[in-house]
């Protein structure tokens, strides 16, 4: 007998994390599912997948001399590192290599980050003139998921090392399993169906292509019954789960870096370095899934079909790498090449204030109130972005301290449109201990008497709260601010220990105000030492601060003991403190938040970084009791304090 098995997600909100995140508004539907065994059998055996290659080709890294596409084992020595130094290449991972583009395949094993099992795209990079990946790589985790269900390989392996000229093949084979650090608590709310099915990914690098082209498939031993994962039904369970925008930013043409919705033509990750987008097969949209939190952003296949007795295997994802330096603009262009679809003609200009050319202005391009591409422009001022052949388009130059210049319509015969900035002046900074004339690291803030005009969200290019216009780490006591001719408050401070500058100066056009900061150390902490046991960096899912910018605002605001506490990953800020020679003013000491799902977070105070281990140290709790995890923390030779924060 069959039944409808009907699944109306849900959003649960809850705070650690993504725990919340994978069940999304826009993704569910129904399910027919069968309520007794089927009658007959399938030939499991016969359907099974193939068999492949262990190793694959001896020499990978000579694809691009060969002109060949390639797969084989690596070692860790062979390839450069991921450029944001987390989740690491190790020796046994698998490389796919071109003429264009090198991708690192994880082998199975337990793995960093949220997906565990291994059999994951590790790396995305361009390859140099040298025939090697550049290094640049800022690819972070993707979830490829069935619901809650991702590959858990028994083997990766290579189908095709490439060596016949066709396109090299990676290949990781095993069974849909739960997602670990979710299936406890969520495992109840999605529908069972695909659990413990053989399936298998593919990653496939055809010659030539800057794009990697991602397969999947699913044997499906129920003679009776077709496994669906969307195509017929609305809503989707094909689902792709970014954490990406630690370190990248996420841009869906149309809504821009605004919040997304409904379809995008392509998904992209920008970093201004190492550029790259998801697609569908073929160059389709994704559509998105409803749920942006704590670093999580959740998109939707079309979804496919298996039927009974029968293995499928089809294109269902496209990763496209942008040009190495070129941003936005070089993916946009990237992406149209990989899909064959029309160039974009470029427009080229210069960005101009009254005194001249103006350096790293953003350029943004609009068609009516789609958001369509942003460049910066370079040294000289000038700027070149492509934009769509035949339209008309509106172009907006702003730059932080500047009014934002008028929107400029370029019509289709338009090759050249230059852009001119409002008048500025500058607000120097100059902070020193009262009495001394010591250099003070400070935090400068500018609070402009007539609020500036809010930046869009499409523009990725997030206002600083409350009505400033600036917030500076000045590090060395010293600040150079360029502002709107006007009244402005400008609010020089160093924790709480210190008293506050705060003086309103008028700037004229073309002016420069020099505000001089005495500031007293008003409170006597002799013997006592300040700390923050809960900080985040971009090392944690839920924060997008760059660790450099956080060790700057620590030291800025005064605090004598910074520990990073990354969610499931072990930094240390010390070693940034001593770059830039500020170990007078504080010492770092590393830290976790070991954040499991049922039972709180905590502080493990302190841990040091372990390479090499998974998640560089950090303790893992899955699958294990309090009373286990906190023995077995106790066992730690730092003998660290735990912390309960919330």
């Amino acid at each position: 007998m069959r039944v409808a098995f009907r699944f109306w997600p849900v959003l649960v909100a809850i705070s650690p994390l993504l725990a919340s995140s994978l069940l999304g508004s826009s993704c569910g539907g129904q399910l027919e599912v069968l309520d007794d065994p089927p009658e007959g059998e399938c030939d499991v055996e016969a359907l099974a997948f193939e068999a492949g290659d262990p190793n694959g080709h001896p020499e990978p890294l000579g694809a691009p001399a060969a002109g060949q596409a390639r797969a084989g084992r690596i070692q860790a020595a062979d390839v450069p590192q991921p450029a944001h130094g987390k989740f690491r290449i190790e020796d046994g991972d698998f490389l796919l290599i071109n003429d264009k583009i090198a991708a690192v395949i994880e082998d199975k094993d337990l793995s960093d980050g949220y997906a565990r099992f291994g059999g994951e795209l590790l790396s995305l990079d361009r390859v140099g003139a040298d025939g090697r990946p550049l290094g640049k790589s800022l690819f972070l985790e993707t979830l490829q998921l069935t619901s809650l269900y991702i590959v858990e390989p028994e083997s990766v392996t290579v189908l095709n090392d490439g060596s016949d000229g066709k396109a090299a093949i990676v290949r990781a084979k095993g069974t849909l399993k739960a997602l670990p650090f979710l299936a406890d608590t969520f495992g109840a709310a999605f529908p069972k169906d695909y659990a413990d099915l053989s399936a298998v990914i593919y990653y496939v690098l055809e010659l030539g292509q800057e794009k990697l082209e991602i397969r999947y498939g699913v044997l499906n031993p129920d003679p009776d019954f077709d496994i669906d994962t969307g195509l017929n039904y609305p809503g989707s369970w094909e689902l792709l789960g970014f954490f990406q925008t630690n370190f990248n930013k996420l841009f869906v043409p149309g809504t821009g870096f605004g919040d997304p919705k409904g379809f995008g033509d392509f998904i992209g990750f920008t970093n201004g370095d190492m550029d790259f987008a998801y697609l569908g097969p073929d160059g389709a949209p994704l559509e998105y899934g409803g749920v942006s939190q704590s670093g999580f952003h959740l998109f939707a296949g079309e979804g496919m079909v298996t039927e009974g007795c029968t293995a499928s295997l089809s294109e269902r994802f496209e990763i496209v790498v942008g040009d190495p330096g070129k941003g936005l603009d070089g993916l946009g262009e990237a992406v149209r090449r990989a899909t064959n679809r029309p160039a974009w003609r470029e427009l080229t200009g210069v960005v101009r204030d009254a005194s001249g050319p103006v350096p790293g202005a953003f350029v943004h391009v609009l068609s009516g109130s789609d958001y369509l591409v942003r460049v910066q422009s370079g040294a000289d001022g000038s700027y070149s972005v492509h934009v769509p052949p035949g339209e008309t388009v509106s172009l907006v130059a702003q730059l932080r301290g500047y009014p934002s210049s008028p929107k400029t319509d370029v019509t289709a015969q338009t090759s050249s449109q230059d852009l001119v900035l409002g008048d500025t002046g500058t607000i120097t900074v100059d902070a020193r201990v009262a009495g001394q004339g010591t250099p003070l690291p400070v935090r400068v803030q500018v609070i402009p008497a007539n609020p500036v005009e809010a930046t869009p969200a499409a523009y990725g290019l997030p206002d600083e709260r409350a009505g400033r216009l600036h917030q500076e780490f000045a590090i060395d006591g010293v600040a150079t601010l360029r502002v709107p001719p006007g009244e402005h408050r400008v609010l020089v401070s160093r924790g709480y220990e210190w008293e506050l500058h705060d003086e309103t100066v008028q700037v004229t056009a073309g002016q420069t105000v020099n505000v001089v900061a005495a500031l007293e150390q008003s409170v006597d902490t002799t013997g006592v030492m300040s700390a923050d046991f809960h900080i985040h960096s971009a090392y944690s899912p839920d924060s997008d601060d760059p660790v450099d910018y956080k060790v700057l605002g620590i030291l800025a605001d005064g605090l004598d003991i910074p520990l990073s506490s990354e969610h499931e990953w072990i930094i240390d800020f010390q070693p940034i403190i001593e770059s830039l020679g500020m170990q007078v003013w504080a010492r770092g000491l590393p830290s976790q938040e070991l954040t499991t799902f049922t039972w709180g977070h905590f502080g493990v105070v302190p841990v040091n970084p372990r390479p090499g281990e998974y998640n560089n140290g950090a303790r893992d709790w899955l699958n294990k009791s309090a009373k286990d995890i906190f023995a077995e923390i106790d066992t730690l030779p730092e003998q660290p304090a735990l912390i309960v924060n919330h």
